[in-house]
């Protein structure tokens, strides 16, 4: 069957009853279908080929005169500017001169005898069918000439006209102010996949292939060492962010995918925790006009605190490093003395995982890290009121919170 917008023909191939469905603004004809009736709000209902009951044979009419043939589709005049702009009224132009090299075609919302044909123009490129979602055929009335292009994508709106994304098919440039009609044939919808077929036999059984590299680690095997309400009591909960961890710390971290390297010197340790209150205030170190080499990308990593640390002590005799490596918390009667002084990376975690929550109580408190300043005389602070991060002079009095992993 073949449907004709602006007013047209209408053809059927069979001598069978077909239903079609009329679009009322358009023109556009359809079949319908069990799984696509008619809709009777835009479409109207039309019944072809329908018989009746068989009539008497009437007598034979006179021969009529011959009639004109016509030309179906929606009348437009081509121009041979290629302006992307609103070809004007009935207009209808190509971005190319060169017609093979055509990748647009510029049509203007009314064809050329002023009916509104914009719905019909965009139903170009809705198949869900790619690359090709349909055909548009251009023929001049004279015969002279058809243009055949494959539509690529949707019609795009732009002002007074559709730009419509082709791919050259067929044909030569018409001459400018050709009176052409346009038809338009959609490609139908991708169908459903089609069920599994059967599974076939067995193959023979081929060489064992290379080992593959390595993949990377998994998840984690969680820990139940930690106390949550019950703080203080055995330490048999599973553990998780602000809960008690086993150094009577709180825990801010969890490398759950297990990403970085233990944060212990030995064994495998996936957790941090924070010291359950800040150490004290204090200068960064005994000495603060050396760079200790703790300024690299690196040093400010979450999991470099520890190494951090322990390269600071070997120099530092005092102030925050000293404090940190030093620093011990007896929980549960077992005194744990492994702590270090977080990398900035560390903090910023512990900022957003334990001060934005209201646990911890840091107030509005300024804390050292030990990730080396822009400066050999300075060092990264986590500001725990605005949750900024800066640089701070090892000469500066900030606050010591204590990390361990566990």
């Amino acid at each position: 069957m073949l449907a004709v917008a602006g007013g047209g023909v209408v053809a059927s191939t069979t001598n069978s009853e077909i239903t079609v469905c009329v679009n009322k603004q358009t023109g556009v004809i359809r079949r319908e279908s069990s799984s696509r009736p008619c809709n009777r709000r835009t479409e109207d209902r039309l019944v072809i080929n329908q018989q009746g009951p068989k009539g008497d044979k009437g007598d034979t009419g006179s021969a009529g005169a011959t009639g004109a043939a016509g030309v179906g589709g929606v009348p437009l005049t081509f121009s041979t500017t290629v302006t992307d702009a609103d070809p004007g009224q009935g207009g209808l132009r190509y971005n190319s001169a060169t017609i093979a090299s055509v990748t647009n075609l510029l049509v203007d919302l009314t064809d050329a005898n002023g009916a509104v044909i914009m719905n019909f123009l965009d139903q170009f490129g809705v198949s869900t069918n790619t690359p090709q979602r349909g055909y548009i055929y251009l023929r001049s009335v004279s015969g002279s000439a058809l243009n055949i292009f494959s539509v690529t994508g949707h019609a795009a709106d732009a002002t007074g006209y559709r730009r419509i994304p082709v791919a050259y098919v067929s044909g030569s440039l018409p001459a400018n102010n050709e009176a052409m009609v346009l038809t338009f044939s959609a490609t139908g919808n991708v169908g459903p996949a089609g069920p599994a077929g059967a599974t076939g036999a067995a193959g023979a059984t081929g060489a064992t292939g290379a080992t593959g590299a390595t993949g990377p680690r998994g998840y984690i095997t969680e820990r139940s060492v930690c106390d949550g309400t019950d703080a203080g009591t055995v330490a048999d909960e599973l553990c998780k962010i602000g809960m008690t961890g086993p150094g009577g710390g709180i825990v801010f971290f969890i490398d759950y995918m297990d990403q970085y390297a233990s944060f212990c010197a030995t064994g495998d340790c996936n957790y941090l925790e924070a010291a359950p209150a800040n150490a004290s205030a204090d200068t960064w170190c005994s000495n603060t006009n050396t760079d200790l080499g703790l300024a690299a990308w690196d040093k400010s990593a979450v999991g470099a605190g520890r190494t951090n640390t322990t390269t600071a002590d070997t120099t530092c005799t005092s102030g925050a490093i000293q404090t940190a490596a030093d620093y011990s918390n007896t929980f549960n009667g077992v005194a744990f003395d492994d702590w270090w002084l977080p990398s900035i990376g560390e903090l910023m975690e512990m900022y957003w995982n334990l001060r934005t929550a209201g646990v911890g109580g840091f107030a509005n408190v300024i804390c050292w890290s030990s990730s080396g300043g822009l400066l050999a005389t300075t060092a990264w602070v986590q500001n725990f009121n605005t949750g900024d991060q800066s640089d701070s002079n090892k000469t500066n009095l900030n606050w010591v919170r204590p990390v361990r992993g566990f």
